[in-house]
């Protein structure tokens, strides 16, 4: 079995398949894994799990049914995913599928001359995977509360008491959940779509107002349409980052040049 993959329930990669396949092509390729070892589906020597595509994207209620079958379809080009039609009715076009466990283990076979530092880089990824995901603490939502009351938020992350970037990250994944009004955790893609806010330059301060101006402005197209992932309000949040530096930028420009007496010379 190949070490790139886990044997455990929870939607979790490794850094190292992520980095080589793509975070979407890693998170399928986990998730049929974790399927594929209970499944009784046994067709020419090989385990198969079946399904729609509409089944599938309810599996990842984060991703687009646009984005699963971008994903499905690259990881069956590659050959890392198998598909075959075991159905009994002829008519019956559910596909089923399986990993290429080979394929994937060439993938991670590292050259002979860099295996020492494959084990070594590998060893602190297995370390950092057992690492739980950011979790909304105690001491980060009381003092969020405490911020509502005052009537603001700090405008940077420097006035957070004690604060790290991982603070700041849990921050405006508690507003998320908060505004989402369901689930208690994120998804790994969630957090990077937080991390890229805060690398465009995105101040705490609007990151939680644009955060909570997206949902006030989303309208549903229909009673279970809504806002399920950061990625969605990544766009207008950094529509709106653009519309201020920009407007910052040309008031600057418009602003007449202060002179000071010393600049003129008064004596004739």
């Amino acid at each position: 079995m190949s070490r790139l993959l886990l044997n455990e329930q929870p939607l979790m990669v490794l850094p190292k398949l992520a980095c080589k396949l793509g975070l979407n092509e890693a998170i399928l390729l986990q998730q049929l894994h974790y399927w594929l070892q209970d499944s009784k589906n046994i067709r020419d020597g090989h385990k198969w799990v079946y399904n729609t595509y509409d089944a599938w994207i309810l599996q990842f209620p984060f991703w687009s049914g646009s984005t699963l079958r971008r994903v499905m379809k690259r990881l069956e080009k590659e050959g890392y995913i198998i598909t075959a039609k075991y159905n009994q009715m002829k008519i019956d076009n559910t596909k089923w599928y399986r990993i290429d466990y080979k394929r994937l283990e060439r993938l991670d076979r590292p050259p002979v001359q860099n295996e020492q530092t494959e084990c070594s880089e590998w060893a602190d990824e297995q370390f950092e995977l057992n690492k739980p995901l950011p979790e909304i603490t105690s001491d980060i939502a009381s003092s969020s509360s405490a911020r509502e009351e005052s009537g603001g938020v700090p405008s940077t992350v420097n006035e957070i008491p004690h604060s790290s970037e991982a603070d700041v990250v849990d921050v405006i994944a508690n507003k998320f959940i908060e505004l989402r009004q369901s689930g208690l955790h994120l998804a790994p893609m969630d957090y990077s779509s937080i991390q890229e806010i805060l690398a465009n330059g995105i101040t705490l301060e609007n990151a939680l107002k644009w955060l909570e101006e997206c949902f006030v402005n989303y309208q549903p197209r229909h009673r279970r349409d809504k806002i399920r992932s950061v990625s969605y309000c990544v766009p207008y949040m950094l529509d709106r980052h653009v519309e201020i530096t920009q407007a910052s930028k040309a008031k600057t420009e418009r602003e007449p040049a202060k002179y000071n007496e010393e600049d003129f010379d008064l004596d004739d």
